[in-house]
């Protein structure tokens, strides 16, 4: 699956044209004229009902997926605002009216071409149907140009780089600091791609399909024999599941016989970017159609979810504060600059 996933996004990253107006140029003129603190946060706003598709690359699916990227985002910034009092602004991207797919977002996070279904891997002349951006997007204006970071995971490293100078997020110990890019880097590879595909087929696809089928249209002309019939939101949730399992045998110490309170560091661990990474996703078991049974085979994945969640930045961090509903004045719109 992860091989699938990157192989596609290396493919699609490769054949975004942009027009020639500088990047620069176009987030200098947009930060300049709007915004005048040290960070711009653009995150997501919640999106209305949708109706997904069949087609992987669709706005309609990719927004379905982004509502736990961006909350990893939103928790670490309000971590570091109690710990260095970090300053940002926070941009609604209105999905309702596309801003999303605008030169102006699409230039500072190129993510995401939608492709021909008609045209496989192998065929070089790959068509650009339809642009469409991914959130969130961090851009640090700190510097003398505007630096915009892709991908969420990316940009909590890029948080803990620039604005954890302490080190309260991540390790000094050079173990420990692996350690805690170990279970980074598992989520993002293997707990985020397949709940999100199971967010996807359980709450947008319009009926369930067959797994070859998706792959008949993701693949177009290139299938893959060995992949045998299945519902895809039963294969999904066995993974993601798995997922679920890895984490628990590591918080409960069953194989180790040592438990642990969060995901890196030595003895019980210490809350880290690792946690924020894979907690906005674990938290929303229930909206990925995981049942109260299911979830009782992960005792303490789920004391890990609660420990994590009685932080009160996280509790900011996915709170009314960042709803469009409750602070309209923050949805951005190019046409009105």
């Amino acid at each position: 699956w992860n091989e699938l996933v990157y192989a596609t996004l290396s493919l699609l990253l490769n054949t975004q044209r942009l027009t020639p107006e500088s990047p620069i140029e176009i987030l200098t003129r947009l930060v300049s004229s709007q915004f005048t603190t040290k960070w711009l946060a653009c995150i997501q706003k919640k999106p209305q009902k949708q109706s997904g598709t069949l087609r992987y690359c669709t706005s309609e699916s990719i927004t379905s997926l982004e509502l736990e990227a961006d909350a990893k985002i939103k928790i670490l910034l309000e971590e570091l605002k109690d710990v260095y009092g970090l300053e940002w602004t926070t941009s609604f991207i209105d999905i309702d009216t596309d801003e999303q797919k605008k030169p102006w977002f699409l230039r500072p996070n190129p993510n995401g071409t939608k492709f021909s279904l008609e045209c496989g891997f192998d065929d070089a002349s790959w068509y650009l149907l339809h642009s469409i951006g991914r959130i969130p997007v961090l851009i640090d204006n700190t510097g003398q140009q505007p630096f915009p970071v892709m991908e969420s995971s990316a940009e909590l490293l890029y948080l803990m780089e620039t604005a954890d100078k302490d080190n309260h997020f991540s390790f000094v110990d050079g173990k420990e600091q692996s350690q805690m890019m170990r279970w980074l880097i598992f989520w993002h590879a293997s707990g985020q791609p397949n709940q999100g595909q199971l967010n996807h087929f359980g709450r947008f696809a319009p009926e369930q399909i067959p797994l070859l089928a998706w792959y008949k249209h993701f693949r177009a002309n290139n299938f893959i024999d060995s992949i045998a019939p299945a519902d895809a939101v039963e294969s999904f949730k066995t993974e993601t599941l798995r997922v679920y399992n890895v984490l628990e045998l590591h918080l409960s110490g069953r194989l180790t016989g040592e438990p642990r309170e969060y995901l890196a560091g030595n003895g019980r661990g210490k809350f880290s970017i690792a946690d924020i990474d894979a907690y906005p996703w674990v938290r929303a078991w229930k909206r990925s159609k995981i049942s109260e049974e299911e979830m009782e085979s992960y005792p303490r994945l789920k004391e890990w979810i609660d420990r994590v969640a009685s932080r009160p930045a996280v509790q900011r961090g996915t709170s009314e504060i960042y709803d469009e509903e409750v602070h309209p004045e923050l949805l951005v719109s190019s046409d009105s600059e």
